[in-house]
């Protein structure tokens, strides 16, 4: 059966493979996840399975060097998250040698020369690539050694990483050893990033879209009697709430979070419409369920996101990261800015998210769900990428083109 082996440190990063992968099984691909776990920790299993995909440590070989274990599994292409340490450049080259097909899947925004080249990064970097001495970086080293085919590589990269040790750790500037089948970028601005900022080839890079997106796009729209009947809303109109979970940062503690939220229910219901929270991954459901109930505020910790947000009068939040699909959506965002979140950071611009200052402010624009549309557009076309919920089905088809 036809392999592509999925590589990334350890497996935490599966989920950017979990999408693509079933996928990739109804083309008739066999698929494993492959790390190197082992290398900076002990494991208990060196093999096993998450979500019905397989994971395998590299230990599972009794082999170290990543080129023999290739040879072994003679996969048709390799696909993995990084593109800039050593051991990617010993894996980029190990398929080259062997006719493997390797692409690298840009799981994110790609951080800019600017971001890299700042607070003195080379200089941390070089005390971090010589000072720490530890057993998955000599283990990445000897990968990368056995890759050199000549001695003038060898000073090169001696040269090379004396000079400037970030260029083994960060985004560097494109090189032999980076060349891969494609390079899968999310953004355009992604793109943009690698051509002008570290040099690749431009025609090496195609911009798939997020992933991530596409179940968002394919999830249904329900009428609107039957959600909120669903998830128990007592009528129909509410305001979405997406808890920022920061209520032990910027000052705030649990209490407080809690007299922000009956300020803002109290102008909420006064408008008679009820405060829905879709809760942060990370809260603790039982520190606040009686203060939901004694407030009337209902909240979730799953939901149906994209019918939570569509059917709402508008998104409140102060700058969740989801704030991008009410975007998506087209949904009206305001946040708060008086009393307890006065002085809370502004993550997005104004045009996009509307700021309220005052209380007052908030009340008299109750109501007010008008928004600069092809603001909103722009927004989503530049920093969200392609929005057609065929990226998974983009990125397995340049894979297996």
């Amino acid at each position: 059966m036809k392999k592509i082996i999925y590589f990334d440190y350890w497996e935490k990063g599966y989920r950017n493979f979990l999408r693509l992968d079933s996928t990739f099984k109804t083309k008739g691909y066999d698929t494993f996840l492959l790390h190197v776990k082992s290398w900076s920790t002990e494991i208990n299993e060196k093999e096993s399975f998450i979500d019905g995909m397989l994971s395998r440590d590299i230990s599972y070989y009794k082999e170290n060097r990543i080129y023999n274990i290739l040879k072994q599994e003679q996969p048709e292409a390799v696909i993995m998250l990084n593109l800039s340490f050593m051991l990617d450049r010993a894996i980029a080259t190990a398929c080259k040698d062997l006719g493997v097909k390797i692409f690298y899947l840009a799981h994110g925004v790609v951080v800019d020369a600017e971001n890299t080249n700042s607070h003195d990064v080379k200089r941390k970097d070089f005390f971090g690539l010589f000072n720490r001495v530890s057993r998955k970086n000599i283990l990445s080293l000897y990968n990368y050694l056995s890759s050199l085919k000549s001695l003038s590589q060898f000073f090169s990269f001696a040269n090379s990483i004396v000079k400037d040790p970030s260029s083994y750790t960060l985004k560097p500037r494109y090189s032999k050893e980076l060349k891969v089948s494609k390079s899968l970028v999310y953004y355009e601005k992604d793109k943009n990033t690698l051509v002008h900022d570290f040099k690749f080839p431009e025609d090496e890079i195609s911009v798939v879209g997020n992933p991530e997106l596409d179940a968002f796009y394919h999830k249904e729209l329900e009428k609107k009697d039957s959600f909120c009947e669903k998830i128990e809303l007592t009528k129909e109109s509410y305001v979405a709430y997406l808890d920022d979970g920061f209520d032990n940062t910027h000052g705030w503690t649990l209490s407080k979070w809690h007299d922000f939220l009956q300020d803002l229910n109290d102008v909420v219901t006064s408008n008679n419409h009820l405060l829905a929270v879709k809760l942060h991954p990370r809260r603790d459901v039982l520190l606040s369920k009686d203060f939901f109930e004694g407030q009337n505020i209902f909240y979730y910790k799953d939901i149906d996101f994209k019918n939570f947000i569509y059917h709402s009068s508008f998104v409140v939040s102060h700058f969740s990261s989801v704030i991008v699909y009410a975007f998506l959506l087209n949904k009206k965002v305001k946040s708060p800015r008086w009393g307890e979140s006065k002085g809370v950071s502004k993550k997005f611009d104004s045009d996009l998210v509307q700021y309220y200052d005052t209380k007052d402010n908030f009340i008299k624009s109750f109501l007010d769900v008008n928004k600069d549309d092809s603001l909103i557009k722009t927004y989503v076309k530049e920093n969200m990428g392609i929005y057609d919920g065929k990226s998974i089905k983009r990125i397995v088809n340049i894979v297996t083109s």
